[in-house]
């Protein structure tokens, strides 16, 4: 199996064991592919609205950034109060691109989304992405961190 198909194989697996949306990531921080293909609807649903999706690419970057400045996985919290992990992928000593997990809800992290939620100003449509947090499967960190190692 060639590398990129390899890659894809593994994040394929990991997607359907874990439910956890894995993106692969290159040696300057452009993705490769992701499983699965879109974000889950609550990310989706939010990024709609004005300035949100900024917030989520500037979480993406700071975690890709960590990752690469420590060389070990980088467990956090986004903007919103979502678990994500990044880990670098090593090859030789040297990192040559990067996995990201993320979009989970942590399982004492509901209350927690749902506290920013409702911070958030002139948001409409707030009942529906409660009601997306609310469908939301809960995972542990222990689950994410074996993901990405």
């Amino acid at each position: 199996m060639k590398p990129r198909e390899e890659m894809r194989a593994i994040c394929d697996d990991l997607y359907q064991i874990t439910g956890i949306k894995a993106v692969v990531y290159d040696a300057d921080m452009r993705v490769l592919y992701s499983q699965p293909g879109t974000m889950g609807p609550f990310c989706t649903a939010l990024r709609r609205f004005p300035g949100i999706s900024e917030k989520c690419l500037a979480c993406d970057r700071m975690g890709l950034e960590r990752c690469r400045r420590d060389r070990d996985i980088c467990i956090y919290r986004c903007h919103m109060g979502l678990t994500e992990a990044t880990a670098p992928i090593l090859a030789d000593g040297a990192v040559i691109g990067y996995l990201m997990f993320g979009q989970v809800l942590a399982r004492d992290g509901r209350a927690e989304v749902l506290r920013r939620l409702e911070a958030l100003k002139g948001l409409e449509g707030k009942a529906t992405l409660r009601g997306e947090i609310a469908r939301m499967e809960e995972k542990d960190e222990h689950t994410l961190r074996a993901a990405a190692r």
